[in-house]
């Protein structure tokens, strides 16, 4: 029988991550004598550091037991007679360091990977981006329909009012407990959200922020789906994060743009002042990395691969959308024609996939209607626009 098996089965089920076939293949080990004593020595030891409360672990007071015990048998040469197992100084270290990191499977990182409340709160949500008017769900589940194709939802102009497009809504807001309100913007609006603490967000087309009535003391955190620009009132004292899928964004106070949406297989940051800390999910299912930008760093995260690049961009060309713009600079037709139908909710193709990769450069009014806007980057582009019934489509 192999040791280094045995030794790996035992404490997988001492922790409580043994399969049905790891328990019955430590019961025919247990049926030799030697590897019995070694599994209640084990059983003994992980007992003693080990309290039903995992928050009453003490990981100083662990080691530092378990490495006693381990000096206490070597001085006694611990040996479980002739031709058997021999208890010797790299076997106990194997042992101690084999616990060690189950104990900190089990206790430490869950702790590490605790989801913040806002997060637990977006993923129980069952409201999806959909067509129509711009929605506001209140925290008693109340749903407010704004029908302006830019809307402005003010929680700061009159303390403890909801103001929506200049005009107040007849609803007290509850600041005495931590409740969460949601505005999904549908493709063919925008919205502007001034948040509780003065500051400013600009919801692009198909996008979701859930957000608190009230921050609490320790921090100010946000949910994204889609595309926002923040501009974050400054508080030293307590941070403000944008948590979206694959990225969190950390800041005090400045303006950046991030791009999250489900659909797309980047998720950007882009810094235009200030400074920010993106922390993301790295290859390592157990850890987080974090980056640093400057101002004028576009960063982009891939969900699929968990990795992160960065480079310097000019950043209005990634936030002038909040103004009714878009500006271009060698662009592919590709991403242009993805952003337009979901600015104006229309069915935007192109006639050949080679048009993908043909490249635009130029500004782009976007109060003007879909048609002219289409009409710009054919004039430029030397193509046409074909019109059949529903869908707009863009040909040599």
């Amino acid at each position: 029988m192999d040791k280094n098996t045995f030794y790996k089965i035992a404490t997988k089920v001492l922790a409580d991550e043994a399969t049905p076939a790891d328990k019955e293949l430590l019961a025919r080990y247990l049926e030799n004598k030697e590897y019995k004593e070694i599994f209640n020595w084990l059983k003994k030891e992980w007992d003693s550091v080990r309290t039903p409360s995992t928050a009453q672990f003490n990981y100083d007071k662990g080691l530092e037991k378990l490495r006693q015990k381990i000096k206490e048998a070597e001085n006694r040469s611990m040996i479980i007679k002739p031709r058997t197992v021999v208890l010797k100084r790299k076997f106990f270290r194997a042992v101690a360091a084999i616990i060690l990191l189950f104990l900190a499977a089990k206790i430490i990182m869950p702790h590490f990977n605790q989801k913040p409340e806002i997060v637990e709160f977006a993923e129980n949500s069952e409201q999806t981006i959909i067509e129509g008017n711009t929605k506001l769900i209140l925290h008693d589940k109340t749903e407010i329909e704004v029908e302006t194709n830019e809307s402005e939802i003010d929680y700061t102009s009159q303390e403890g009012k909801l103001i929506i497009d200049e005009k107040p809504i007849e609803r007290e807001i509850d600041n005495s407990t931590l409740a969460y309100n949601t505005v999904i913007v549908p493709y063919g609006k925008k919205s502007k959200v001034v948040l509780a603490d003065n500051s400013e967000v600009w919801l692009n087309s198909g996008s979701k922020l859930i957000y608190p009535t009230k921050f609490n003391k320790n921090i100010r955190e946000v949910f994204l789906e889609g595309e926002a620009l923040f501009d974050v009132s400054h508080n030293k004292k307590l941070p403000f994060k944008v948590i979206t899928t694959g990225i969190e964004v950390k800041v005090l106070g400045t303006v950046f743009n991030v791009s999250a949406y489900t659909d797309d297989a980047l998720t950007s940051t882009v810094l235009e002042s200030g400074s920010v800390e993106i922390i993301y999910k790295s290859p390592s299912l157990s850890k987080k990395s974090k980056l640093k930008i400057v101002p004028g760093t576009l960063a982009e995260y891939n969900v699929a691969s968990k990795s992160i690049t960065k480079k310097q961009v000019d950043t209005q060309y990634y936030t002038s959308w909040h103004k009714g713009i878009l500006i271009y600079q060698n662009e592919p037709l590709g991403n242009i024609v993805k952003k337009l139908s979901r600015y104006y909710n229309k069915t935007i193709t192109l006639g050949n996939e080679d048009l993908k990769n043909d490249t635009f450069s130029g500004k782009l009014d976007l109060k003007e209607d879909v048609e002219k806007v289409l009409e710009t980057i054919a004039f430029v582009s030397s193509l046409k626009i074909e019109s059949n019934k529903n869908e707009l489509i863009i040909k040599n």
